[in-house]
């Protein structure tokens, strides 16, 4: 089910269903019980099963231990995602939750959705998880162990620092001069060509197109 709805129309639903409950038990015994028999035969008329109600975003959070329960139980499914979503989702509320949830528990739901994107190179979709998130150990991230790697422009693996690709075991050629790069490389970050800096300096100023041929529009610069 929680597929097909989002964050705050399942907040909405759970709380609906807490409030109903809530005034069942309270009316049993006078005016309230028939004020709730009422209630209930307008939504059996109407077919509405829930009520998602106007003023879900004023106050506490009144089903905040059942929805604890529920995101902590979808992350023991191996279901970080909806936990971590939730919670970003839930914004203001979010605090009524805390009491529910360790913050280990927080931190885990978080850094394991975070993970999850990167597997799938969603690296823009993980770097505004890291920035709308309240732990500080999680949006510091952000601000170390950023990186540049570079890559093969033939074959695409990873290559060593100052050193020629393991696959290919052939150092990166200029493909304006097709000789060695031993000193400044400039590249495309399109289609990863490139070669001396003076040379693909020279050459987009007079070329529109990659000079090793392979048809792509670069920018350098």
């Amino acid at each position: 089910m929680f597929d097909y709805i989002t964050a705050p129309v399942w907040y909405n639903m759970i709380r609906s269903r807490h409030g109903s409950q809530a005034e069942g038990e309270a009316g049993e015994g006078g005016e309230g019980g028939e004020a709730g028999e009422a209630e209930g035969e307008e939504g059996a008329e109407g077919g509405d099963s829930l009520c998602v109600r106007e003023a879900a975003s004023r106050g506490a959070l009144p089903a905040a231990p059942l929805l604890a329960a529920a995101l902590r139980l979808h992350a023991d499914l191996g279901d970080v995602q909806t936990a971590a979503v939730v919670c970003l989702a839930l914004h203001d509320h979010r605090n009524d939750l805390f009491p529910y949830i360790d913050e280990s528990l927080q931190e885990q739901w978080l850094l394991g959705y975070i993970e999850l994107l990167q597997r799938h190179k969603l690296w823009n979709v993980a770097t505004e998880v890291i920035r709308c998130a309240w732990l500080s150990s999680v949006w510091s991230i952000s601000q170390q162990s950023t990186t540049v790697t570079a890559c093969c422009g033939r074959c695409g693996r990873r290559t060593r620092p100052r050193a020629a690709c393991d696959a290919c075991a052939r150092a990166e050629l200029c493909a304006v001069c097709h000789q060695a790069v031993r000193g400044l490389f400039a590249w495309c970050q399109g289609c990863a060509h490139g070669g001396h800096l003076r040379h693909m300096r020279a050459w987009a100023a007079r070329h529109h197109l990659c000079p090793a041929g392979c048809g792509h529009a670069c920018q350098f610069g």
